[in-house]
């Protein structure tokens, strides 16, 4: 097998598990890998062993301004070239179908090998992608990745497994169009070995270490910078204390008539059927006689227990919920458990409220949380405030960058600029930038 016909292989081998099973299937049916391997075996000698490693580590050491670029298309194959073509900064472009029209397959795949000069790979296959005679398209790029010196091989037909030195640990690979270079990646290797001679080595990123979000917490004090004119509400109320007549459009129209209320975006949800208790200690012994129990209560449609927990999941069919919890309460003390937490089905008010000035949010969040204690609520009102920060500092000490220069956080509405604001922090990292970060006032 020459240098060409290897590539075209692993290429079809990307195919297969790129673009879904149905195809694979499809190709695999066609004989093409049947035929290969014949021409394989007639070139290579008996004494050829073909070996695999997983999930092996690898780092990119050197991203090549090459690409593979897959597409669905109905041109021809020089006007799909020339639609590469029109992309700025395409050098060259080696097209083919896959698969060929003689696999009888139909539906073929344009394959291009794209050379393009210096610039983003994946800014380059955005713009490949908006091209609209090519469907459902992905990329691969060409790179040069290092392995670890000495990996484990293995051959399932053989049962063969041991410990492979490779020549070289510098090696070519196909890899995500999304990888960077210096990311930590799993690879696939493929390894053709005649004695201890290599006779090909593939190798093809089946994962990307350092594009996986990792999760930091913070609890640390922080300068408000800037207030914004929002608050934001968080209101609940038990279904035990709810009026029969309770009316959540309306409550939303008195919040929006109080002056000073330039919008609001809230939005409302209705108790759940099902409500959850905990007991202070098992009850696995008793869980008969306690599901006999609860299910002669009216209003109690169904009971599931997890006694590992220490807790049953009660569905329920009626209105009249204070008698129904009573009832339960009354049943628990009976077998003389306490009910550590009750967690009680719920009305739920929640989002956000303009305001025309920062200057009235501290006077209308008081209106507002006095109005929903009228109405048994139990609320949590806040403001944004912004945080002119450029990065953290993890425990491990790892420097995140936070690329805008400042995040978002829900504080007291007491708080002005210049405050400082203790804040619970949860951020995502992905090579090293924060991607993703919610923040909370402490209460």
């Amino acid at each position: 097998m020459d240098k060409q016909e290897k590539n075209n292989l692993l290429v079809w081998l990307i195919v297969i598990v790129m673009l879904g099973s149905t195809l694979g299937y499809a190709l695999l049916s066609s004989g093409y890998f049947k035929e290969n391997k014949q021409e394989t075996n007639q070139e290579e000698n008996t004494s050829s062993i073909n070996f695999k490693a997983s999930d092996v580590n690898a780092v990119v050491k050197e991203i090549y301004n090459s690409m593979i670029f897959l597409a669905y298309t109905d041109l021809e194959l020089k006007d799909a070239d020339s639609k590469i073509y029109s992309v700025d900064g395409i050098k060259k472009v080696s097209s083919t179908w896959m698969p060929e029209s003689s696999s009888g397959l139909g539906n073929p795949i344009y394959r291009a090998n794209i050379i393009f000069s210096k610039r983003d790979p994946y800014d380059l296959y955005s713009e490949l992608s908006k091209i609209s005679d090519f469907k459902q398209s992905t990329a691969y790029l060409n790179a040069l990745v290092e392995l670890p010196k000495v990996i484990t091989i293995y051959n399932k037909d053989l049962n063969m497994q041991r410990e492979y030195t490779l020549n070289d640990q510098l090696v070519n690979a196909i890899i995500s169009i999304e990888s960077k270079k210096g990311d930590l990646l799993l690879v696939s290797v493929d390894l053709s070995l005649s004695g201890s001679k290599e006779k090909y080595l593939s190798c093809i990123e089946t994962a990307n270490l350092s594009a996986r979000p990792k999760m930091f917490l913070k609890d640390e004090n922080f300068t408000i910078s800037t207030i914004k004119p929002v608050l934001n509400i968080n209101a609940v109320l038990k279904l035990s204390k709810a009026n029969e007549d309770i009316n959540l459009e309306k409550l939303i129209d008195d919040i929006n008539s109080f002056e000073n209320v330039l919008s609001t975006n809230l939005r409302f949800s209705n108790p759940s059927n099902y409500f959850v208790i905990s007991l202070d200690s098992n009850y696995e012994s008793l869980q008969s006689d306690l599901n006999s129990a609860l299910y002669g209560i009216n209003g109690v449609s169904n009971v599931s227990f997890y006694p590992s927990s220490q807790e049953i999941l009660i569905d329920y069919n009626t209105n009249n919920f204070m008698s129904l919890k009573q009832s339960i309460e009354e049943i628990i003390t009976s077998f003389n458990f306490k009910i550590k937490d009750f967690d009680e089905p719920s009305y739920t008010l929640l989002g956000d409220l303009n305001t025309d000035s920062v200057e009235h949010n501290l006077e209308l969040s008081e209106k507002i949380f006095n109005l929903l204690n009228e109405r048994n609520f139990e609320s949590k009102i806040m403001q944004y405030a912004t945080f002119d920060v450029n990065y953290f500092y993890s425990e491990n000490g790892e420097k995140h960058i936070l690329e805008d220069g400042n995040f978002s956080a829900l504080v007291k509405p007491s708080h002005n600029v210049g405050d400082l604001a203790n804040l619970y922090v949860q951020y995502y990292v992905v090579r090293d930038k924060i991607v993703y970060i919610n923040a909370k006032e402490k209460e």
